[in-house]
């Protein structure tokens, strides 16, 4: 619960998960008008995750009035969401409820949700080892405001890896 509204996530847990040892996590959005159950399908992590041991999250957008299912952007679209609490909410969750190593948080996200992890690359830094975008724009906005508190990998399927520092 974020402010009132409900919101949801899947997760899954890779084999030899025993709940004691810290993993990583790889939080996965989808694009607009897609779902979580439908990314977790397309993006499947779940051979990576069981191989290289992280739990692979996949948190559900809300739907936009009319139409499917999206994220929010900070900046002239924003509808008011609050996907950044939204993304602090679900780490802490995750925290309490699994064993979670917070310092080897990921994020990623295509179109509409690579913009949204832009976005995380710049506000929440401090909770994200790295992040990285497929088809995913970084808005003007989102660039003249980016002010990252902390050093964070970002790569884009467009442009080569750079760290990101204040």
């Amino acid at each position: 619960d974020v402010n009132g509204v409900t919101r949801e996530y899947s997760y899954y847990l890779p084999a030899g998960y025993d709940g004691t040892t810290p993993q990583p996590l790889m939080l996965a959005f989808h694009g607009g008008c897609d779902s979580s159950a439908g990314f977790s399908f397309l993006a499947n992590f779940r051979n990576l995750a069981d191989t290289d041991g992280f739990i692979a999250v996949y948190p559900q957008g809300l739907p936009e009035p009319g139409g499917g299912p999206i994220w929010n952007s900070l900046g002239p679209y924003d509808n008011g969401t609050d996907e950044m609490g939204f993304v602090l909410a679900m780490l802490d969750e995750l925290d309490a409820d699994l064993a979670v190593d917070r310092s080897r948080a990921y994020a990623c996200g295509y179109s509409n949700g690579g913009n949204l992890v832009w976005d995380l690359a710049c506000t929440l830094s401090d909770h994200f080892a790295a992040c990285a975008t497929v088809a995913g724009s970084m808005f003007q906005w989102t660039y003249d405001d980016c002010a990252p508190s902390s050093r964070t990998v970002i790569q884009s399927q467009s442009m080569p890896k750079r760290t990101v520092s204040m």
